[in-house]
């Protein structure tokens, strides 16, 4: 028989004269298979109807809508799951295979290193995908919230599933965010005597994991710099202004010698 090795989507079984509706059919052939006790066989009318995909557009992975990421910034998604599918996978906690599911596309900027996720409403969840295929996913939020430190590649287009747990569907809202590391996250910018810095943004900075000499708290978003005093300089006065910065600037000279670092001193300056 042509459908042996088909997979069963569904089934119904009544007594009397039967309407039933297959929902969210998969592409492809489909096969019925109709029986009945052997005292009841007889004669039987089927008939097939179509009816329209009145889903949201980006019911369809290959119909995502887009969404345009802000370096540091967040941006606010609002989107609806009424009428929308669910889908044929699922991810860890993540229910797609059971739950209404719609699609958005991410492309990260260069230099992008991880996505956050925050202000995702209750019963539903975001599933980060490299392709439509969906054979392994990157990320699923399940209940977390607020959903950070994703791992990403810059210029990369990324899939984001998001899905309800309410079976009709619903509207929902959710801001993301890529991080983009300022270029002295981790390589200092060097500054030459008398000289005055110009990578003087701590937005989207990392945390270096080691806590140094400063009260914890502080060091949440680090970036670095190298001076070179000239070889006549007795001492050096630094200055920092505020501009957007609020509360404590916690700044840890280090003086290399020889490859090695030490901590010489650190201030913590009150804005």
């Amino acid at each position: 028989m042509p459908a042996e090795t088909g997979v069963v989507v569904d089934a119904e079984c009544a007594s009397g004269p039967l309407d039933y509706e297959f929902d969210c059919l998969p592409p492809g052939d489909y096969f019925l298979q109709v029986s009945t006790a052997g005292a009841t066989a007889g004669d039987l009318r089927v008939d097939y109807t179509e009816i329209a995909d009145d889903g949201p557009f980006n019911d369809d992975c290959d119909r995502a809508d887009p969404i345009t990421l802000e370096d540091c910034e967040f941006v606010t998604v609002n989107g609806t799951t009424v009428n929308a599918c669910w889908e044929t996978f699922n991810a860890g906690g993540c229910t797609h295979g059971e739950n209404p599911t719609v699609y958005y596309t991410m492309t990260t900027p260069a230099g992008a290193a991880e996505l956050d996720f925050a202000n995702i409403p209750a019963g539903t969840y975001l599933t980060l995908l490299s392709d439509c295929a969906a054979a392994t996913y990157i990320a699923c939020s399940e209940d977390t919230n607020p959903f950070e430190n994703i791992p990403v590649t810059g210029n990369t287009t990324y899939i984001l599933a998001v899905g309800t747990t309410d079976p009709a569907g619903t509207t929902f809202t959710f801001d993301v965010k890529v991080v983009v590391p300022p270029a002295n996250d981790c390589t200092p910018e060097v500054v030459a005597s008398g000289g005055s810095a110009s990578l003087t943004s701590t937005c989207c900075a990392t945390n270096p994991g080691d806590p140094g000499s400063c009260p914890p708290g502080n060091q949440e978003s680090t970036v670095w710099f190298e001076y070179q005093p000239s070889s006549t300089a007795k001492a050096v006065e630094i200055s920092f202004g505020s501009g957007t910065l609020s509360g404590v600037i916690a700044v840890e000279v280090l003086w290399v010698l020889q490859a090695r670092i030490a901590p010489v001193g650190y201030q913590q300056l009150p804005m």
